[in-house]
């Protein structure tokens, strides 16, 4: 019975980053769509292309974050080996992001400021998918 609860509890926590990584990711392609839509519709193309460079950038990173916390073949290794994975994917999420920022900025001759505008943006998608859901998990226990 011990084995079973502890698979099942593992199998809801897999789960569970499973989806908390796919709504990050939908919420920021549905902030790319909107954004760059009314940016371009108010400012100027190349404006809407900047910001959708920036959220893209967010994109790959929450992506890159998304599927090293569902890779599941570290899971039995020591807490050591655990933290050099993690620095290991923190690394490799940085210089991913930093080298398609500067590429935006440097090759395509993109606007800095509204490159960095629209990856904070896509950014902010990490910061409201938990509180949403903290809000939403809040109403359904008040209405029971």
């Amino acid at each position: 019975m011990l084995v079973s609860k502890s698979l099942l509890s593992g199998a809801k926590t897999e789960i569970a980053a499973k989806n908390h990584g796919l709504i990050v990711v939908g919420l920021q392609l549905l902030l790319i769509i909107i954004s760059a839509g009314v940016t371009y519709l108010t400012d100027n193309p190349q404006s809407g292309i900047s910001i959708i460079w920036g959220e893209l950038c967010a994109l790959v990173n929450a992506s890159l974050l998304s599927w090293r916390m569902m890779q599941r073949k570290h899971q039995d290794a020591t807490a050591g080996r655990q933290l050099v994975w993690m620095y290991r994917s923190a690394l490799e999420r940085f210089f991913v992001v930093i080298g398609l920022l500067a590429f935006g900025m440097l090759r395509l001759h993109l606007p800095a400021g509204q490159v960095i505008l629209g990856f904070v943006m896509g950014q902010a998608a990490l910061l409201l998918v938990p509180l949403v859901r903290g809000i939403l998990n809040r109403s359904r226990v008040e209405v029971k």
